[in-house]
């Protein structure tokens, strides 16, 4: 059973330790929810699709674009029922998080999406954050609900703390086992599971590996070579190269895969 940590207002969170929480933050910020009438999703959901926007969840969008690239078949198929893996209960369980309408949060001077967005105009990245909000917010003794809509989540607060990307990628796809901060697996040079790896809080010169990665942030592993890992941006799917002798406690607050 995973460690259950709490705010000083007693705010319960289910993700754990290794918490990572940079935000990509463009000023937006929420002025209504309305529906954009998308499509869900294509027949396959691309790891590339899901962005991060002004929440410090890049752990959650990290995981959720890990798990589209290894673990797509897990993902929900539609746009109102979502399953999520409860990892604080013994045996875990898989509970369902229904959404009773598809807003998303608008910042309309900008006319454009403040949380999580897509590549592509379909509605999956933004309904599994909305989706994952509100059901981790479920396990909160206070519920935080958005001041533009009450019934509507606020996400930037349920993630303000950040959260542990291997966590958020067992309750995505529901795999029970994990191995975290251990040796990565591979199919030849791509991950064979849904892999992720969060930096520690570093002065930007300690995190030049070679490539400059942004401190507190959780990245996707997606391919390797002879000499580096391959790291995706959650903010901006930019690629980022890292020496492979790098990856360890002393750089990174937590990296690793799950596997059902």
């Amino acid at each position: 059973m995973m460690k259950e940590m709490k705010n000083d207002a007693g705010k319960r969170n289910l993700l754990a330790e290794g918490m990572s929480g940079a935000d990509c933050n463009d000023g937006r910020s929420v002025t209504e929810w309305k529906s954009l009438n998308y499509a869900f999703s294509a027949l396959t959901k691309s790891s590339d699709e899901p962005l991060q926007g002004c929440s410090k969840n890049c752990f959650f969008v990290a995981a959720l674009k890990a798990v589209a690239l290894r673990a797509g078949t897990t993902l929900s198929k539609n746009a109102a029922s979502f399953s999520f893996l409860n990892t604080q209960v013994q045996p875990m369980a898989a509970e369902t998080q229904t959404l009773n309408d598809d807003k998303v949060a608008i910042d309309t001077v900008v006319n454009n999406l403040v949380y999580a967005r897509s590549t592509k105009t379909y509605y999956w990245p933004m309904l599994y954050e909305k989706a994952y909000a509100l059901w981790i917010d479920s396990k909160n003794p206070t519920k935080h609900w958005d001041s533009k809509d009450a019934t509507q989540p606020d996400i930037k607060t349920i993630f303000q703390e950040g959260g542990n990307g291997v966590t958020a990628m067992m309750h995505i796809a529901r795999y029970k086992n994990k191995v975290e901060k251990g040796a990565l697996s591979w199919e030849g040079n791509i991950p064979k599971y849904p892999t992720i790896a969060a930096t520690k809080d570093l002065a930007a010169a300690d995190l030049k590996l070679p490539d400059q990665l942004t401190p507190k942030h959780t990245y996707v592993v997606f391919k390797k070579d002879a000499t580096y890992y391959y790291l995706k941006d959650p903010c901006n799917n930019s690629v980022k190269k890292l020496e492979q002798a790098k990856l360890t406690t002393t750089k990174f607050d937590t990296w690793g895969y799950i596997y059902p």
